[in-house]
């Protein structure tokens, strides 16, 4: 995983711990890069965000969502099933 601003195409991955009935679920979190810093992604909506402000985001549990790092989608292509 890579750190700093994620490149276009780039799959960028945030942890995002919420309690659950029996304790912590990571839920996780993840969106495409646009370049930029801009990611597209789902959290209410499907949205555009810098990939720093999805951390001020937060879950109905009250908990924010981590950054983790991203990949360049060549390397998620090159995953085998």
């Amino acid at each position: 995983m890579r750190l700093g601003i994620p490149e276009r195409g780039a799959f960028v991955f945030y942890d995002c711990i919420c309690q659950g009935p029996d304790g912590p679920i990571n839920w996780g979190h993840c969106g495409i890069s646009l370049g930029d810093g801009r990611i597209i992604h789902a959290w209410d909506t499907v949205r555009i965000d810098d990939y720093r402000e999805i951390e001020a985001m937060t879950a109905l549990s009250g908990d924010r969502p981590r950054t983790i790092g991203w990949v360049p989608i060549e390397r998620v292509l090159q995953q085998k099933p």
